[in-house]
């Protein structure tokens, strides 16, 4: 920071920086392709769009090196010095926004570095601005102590004021602050057309999660549905760090083709996959008395006691580039194109029942096709679906390792005992740090997330334990939010707010099935598939004991401030480090108040230099007009001036040294 405070006239200071900038240069051009592969992950880290460990040194230290270069060439040379300041003071006061921990040694070398560069910066202007006061009165202490107590003295007064108002109107300022960053992230979305980007990717977002509410998918059913209905438009396959890749169903039909020996007929695998549940299930838990059902058209079905459902969908803001799909469910083609929209035949989780024995006559066969595929599938995803980079989450690997689970259940009740105890739901976890993934600092440090994080660790989770899981994104759409209409269907306009990410694990004779991971907004648990009885998995969330490392001590800390809070109803904390860092949301709210303060006593300072300003050029006006103008001055403008002109002289003769300065005060007599 030294090179922020200093002052001088820059003179033979140029050679420095120009070498500085010459360095830049040339290291650049020598590593020019490690430059820009490291650059590129520094980008890509910083946006978001890279997750990982990247190696960034080379390029972090040539842009520190040009950005010394700069800031040397404007304090010094140019002596610009406010460019500077504000670079430097914005970038500690936002360090929170970017997931930095602020220590109480940083705030301490804030508030030193502020002092500082007010007391050096401040002092040569207010000597002058001194020359120009009325006041004939000189204060004991020197010019430069003067400064430093003023603005410690100011400082200090800010810092008290920010701790109080976040110590009682925290939550409220937290809550404007997200407010207003929301407000931002919504109107930049609006306006580089982020907002009609697909919200069904393979993202887990390290930032907060501002929502516009516009809507995105009119969803029309002809029934009303009785579960929630989730519509899948991405299916995670590879864990990357931060991201999921697509799912790669495609290598695995290529694998089941060679299991089955069908190479001849791999291209009908994956038809025959996809529609494998819904077909089996419109085919074996049909009435059996129907001896018609094989030759009924479907589409005439759909609606009819024990038929399926249909739901039509219609793109309002996303293109058709990505569809959604309904579980157990199969592509009918209703409508000219998918344009014009879409529709799926589809069963709720509740209406699967597929009977293998109870086959239609001549569907044996092809039931029989079907079974094989599921076998084959069952064979193979293993090899595809549970796979962890151990190297990026070894934090997790550890933690299922020393707690292992021998069933499906019991790794069900040990993953949602973790989320449950360790982690809450919100919109606005901050920030996560650069170069940490986002998984490991939401279950070990942050302990705020949303779906995407939850479903993305309990997936991580589900694998560790061997079990195949996908990672799954799209909307999640509540029976209450469907209306009906005049025609007797159902409708619901789907915004953004209903975007949702969950796991999805496969289950015989059903196939990925979702799995509800994400605590509701009373903070309860919902997860549920077929063949969990919630009576057990609540006795075996109950038996499930573990410590791992680095955990419990939170806990500890979080049932203290819980019962402290039980007991008074309202706890105010007036110490430094706890209303600073006990949140990330009132870190925020604590700088911003800082901010908004400091801004004030700046406005003040320059109010108060506008006035200076006016008064000398009053001085100036009385004194043009005393010795041009036809009216003499009054007397109070008389000992204005004249008090003027000793403080001007006693400020000159201060600057004398040794017998200049006697000279000055008796042999010319100025004063």
């Amino acid at each position: 920071m030294c090179c922020f405070i200093s002052a001088g006239n820059g003179s033979g200071r140029e050679p420095p920086a120009c070498f500085l900038f010459l360095v830049f240069g040339i290291s650049a051009a020598l590593q020019w392709d490690l430059f820009a592969e490291q650059t590129l992950a520094l980008a890509g880290s910083l946006t978001g769009t890279e997750h990982g460990e990247q190696n960034v040194t080379f390029p972090v230290l040539l842009i520190m090196l040009i950005l010394s270069g700069v800031f040397f060439a404007l304090e010094i040379i140019w002596e610009k010095h406010w460019l500077p300041y504000i670079v430097t003071t914005v970038m500690m006061a936002g360090a929170t926004l970017f997931g930095i921990h602020v220590s109480v040694g940083s705030v301490l070398l804030c508030l030193i570095f502020q002092i500082l560069f007010w007391t050096i910066h401040t002092a040569g202007r207010e000597k002058n601005q001194d020359l120009s006061a009325a006041d004939g009165n000189r204060s004991r202490m020197s010019l430069p102590a003067r400064c430093t107590a003023f603005m410690g003295a100011v400082l200090s007064g800010l810092i008290c004021i920010s701790v109080f108002v976040t110590s009682v109107w925290g939550t409220e300022l937290s809550d404007a602050v997200s407010g207003g960053e929301g407000f931002l992230s919504r109107s930049f979305q609006r306006i580089t057309g982020r907002d009609q980007q697909s919200v069904a990717d393979g993202h887990v977002s390290s930032g907060n999660n501002y929502r516009t509410g516009d809507t995105q998918l009119e969803v029309t059913v002809l029934e009303q549905p009785t579960e929630t209905l989730y519509l899948k438009g991405f299916s995670g396959g590879e864990y990357t760090g931060g991201d999921w890749e697509p799912a790669d169903d495609q290598a695995v039909f290529e694998a089941m083709a060679q299991t089955l020996q069908w190479d001849s007929w791999e291209s009908w695998i994956s038809g025959m996959y996809y529609s494998l549940y819904f077909s089996m299930n419109e085919m074996t838990s049909w009435n059996e008395t129907d001896p018609d059902r094989t030759e009924r058209n479907t589409a005439e079905r759909y609606g009819e006691t024990g038929g399926a459902r249909i739901v039509y969908m219609n793109h309002i803001r996303e293109g058709y580039d990505r569809i959604f799909t309904p579980y157990y469910g199969r592509w009918i083609n209703l409508r000219e194109s998918a344009e014009t929209g879409y529709a799926f035949g589809y069963y709720e989780e509740g209406e699967m029942n597929i009977d293998w024995e109870n086959m239609p006559p001549g569907f044996e066969k092809t039931g029989g096709w079907y079974h094989e595929i599921q076998d084959a599938y069952m064979l193979e995803i293993p090899d595809f679906y549970t796979r962890v980079p151990e190297d990026i989450l070894p934090g997790l690997t550890e933690l299922c390792r020393e707690h292992p689970q021998n069933s499906l259940d019991e790794a069900t009740a040990f993953i949602l005992n973790v989320l449950q105890s360790h982690a809450s739901y919100t919109l606005t976890p901050g920030r996560a740090p650069v170069n940490q993934d986002i998984v490991e600092y939401f279950l070990f440090e942050n302990h705020e997330g949303y779906c995407v994080h939850f479903a993305s660790a309990a997936t991580l989770m589900y694998r560790l334990y061997g079990i195949p899981a996908r990672y799954a994104s799209g909307y999640a759409v509540e029976p209450s939010a469907f209306t009906q209409q005049e025609d007797g269907s159902w409708t619901a306009e789907v915004t953004d707010e209903s975007a949702h990410a969950w796991t999805e694990i496969f289950l015989e004779d059903y196939g990925w099935t979702p799995v509800e991971v994400t605590p509701a907004a009373d903070g309860s648990y919902q997860t549920s598939y077929p063949g969990l009885d919630a009576e057990v998995l609540n006795e075996l969330a109950d038996s499930t004991v573990f410590n791992p490392d680095g955990m419990d001590n939170d806990q500890e800390t979080s049932s203290e401030e819980e019962s402290g809070n039980a007991e008074t109803g309202r706890t105010v904390s007036w110490g430094l480090s706890s209303v600073f860092f006990s949140s990330p949301a009132l870190i925020r709210a604590a700088f911003t108040v800082l901010a908004v303060c400091f801004l004030a006593v700046l406005f003040f300072l320059h109010c108060r230099r506008k006035k200076r300003i006016k008064k000398l050029k009053q001085m100036t006006e009385i004194v043009r007009r005393a010795a041009y103008g036809q009216t003499e001055p009054s007397e109070k403008e008389t000992e204005f001036v004249r008090a003027v002109y000793c403080r001007t002289a006693e400020f000159l003769r201060e600057k004398q040294r040794g017998f200049r300065k006697l000279g000055f005060r008796y042999t010319k007599a100025f004063y």
